[in-house]
């Protein structure tokens, strides 16, 4: 079994960022690019509705009926455009993510902060659409499963309560509670098995989703332990910039400098991007491009890893036979060969035993 090291596959993000700290301009450009493609067809084909629905949810309980239907009629019309965003958002990802394997598998491709709108790009957006299809399905395969074990195990423990109502709802509770366990361990399972997929992907030009999970068996508890570190890393790097900017907004404008962060304007494009909300989000894109790596970068440590000590290596040469015989004219066994010989020498033809000696004369007595 190949193994590596969990925490130094967690620390792979660091090491891109201290080695070619620029590719940190690039990435928070990127983040600023999407943040102002997305915010812009959200606002331009559907500002006042979500403006609604933000101040419906800030003034109305979530178990008023005259609310949940006045949200439910502006979540219809938000839905289409919600739809729009998908594509934008998977070439986003696609973007990210080859920029992230690039940076470990061809380190030395950097121009442009590893990014790149290509080949390699294309496939990745073709594998998370897949990728995305293939979470839909299972999903929807677990809530069906999960809703029949629900109500199998209330009416189960139901019959065995002698109060029928309590002994129903309790077992209801518990068959939930199990649920969500076992629908949390089967998604953090099925993550890290095709966590692999994206790096294989932009190292062999084809689409591989279903080949990681093949790479990846026996490999799960390493794997989980070093995507677990990166996040806890992540994490930290993430609250401290949070932390940085809620500061920042609270030395410029008091508390209500923090009200264009939890609640901004989106009644319009002028109103949401004010010069105060261009400052957050070229902060937050600062976390975020600090962030990426951390996260993003391991699953790429880990083929590179793996693949590389898969890889055969070369068979030595035979060393050349020795030219020294044994008595009677008989050539010895060949030896072994030594390690990174590369001369190859004919086999000298047989020499004549002592009976040969004198060819046409008899034998000396």
């Amino acid at each position: 079994m190949i193994r590596f090291s969990a925490s130094d596959v967690a620390m792979t993000g660091f090491g891109v960022v201290r080695q070619r700290p620029k590719v940190l301009l690039w990435w928070v450009l990127l983040h600023l690019v999407f943040i102002s493609v997305s915010s812009t067809l959200l606002l331009t084909l559907a500002g006042p509705a979500l403006t609604q629905m933000m101040a419906l949810q800030a003034s109305h309980p979530g178990d008023d009926p005259a609310a949940q239907a006045a949200f439910l009629r502006l979540f219809q019309q938000l839905a289409p455009v919600y739809l729009l965003l998908v594509p934008v958002t998977l070439a986003f990802y696609a973007l990210l993510f080859a920029a992230m394997s690039r940076a470990v598998l061809r380190p030395g491709d950097n121009a442009f902060g590893y990014l790149r709108l290509g080949a390699d790009e294309w496939r990745q957006f073709l594998l998370f659409l897949w990728a995305s299809v293939v979470g839909i399905g299972l999903e929807l395969a677990l809530i069906v499963v999960g809703t029949v074990l629900v109500i199998v195990v209330a009416a189960a423990y139901a019959a065995m309560n002698r109060n029928a109502a309590t002994g129903a709802g309790g077992g209801a509770a518990m068959a939930a509670l199990a649920l969500v366990g076992l629908f949390v361990a089967a998604y953090v399972y099925v993550m890290v098995r095709f966590s692999l997929a994206s790096a294989m992907t932009f190292d062999t030009g084809k689409v591989s989703l279903l080949k990681s999970w093949r790479l990846t068996k026996g490999r799960f508890w390493p794997m989980f332990g070093a995507y677990l570190i990166a996040g806890i890393l992540a994490l930290v790097v993430g609250l401290l910039g949070l932390i940085v900017m809620y500061v920042v907004a609270l030395l410029v404008g008091g508390v209500d400098g923090l009200s264009f962060i939890f609640r901004p304007d989106m009644s319009s494009l002028a109103a949401y991007f004010t010069p105060a909300r261009l400052v957050y989000l070229a902060l937050s894109g600062v976390v975020y491009a600090l962030v990426w790596p951390v996260l993003l970068t391991p699953p790429a440590a880990i083929y590179r890893a793996i693949t590389a000590a898969a890889e055969p290596t070369p068979a030595a040469w035979p060393s050349p036979p020795s030219s020294s015989l044994e008595p009677w004219g008989r050539a010895p066994p060949p030896a072994s060969s030594a390690p990174g010989s590369s001369t190859l020498s004919p086999e000298p033809p047989p020499t004549p035993g002592p009976a040969a000696a004198a060819p046409d004369g008899p034998a000396p007595p």
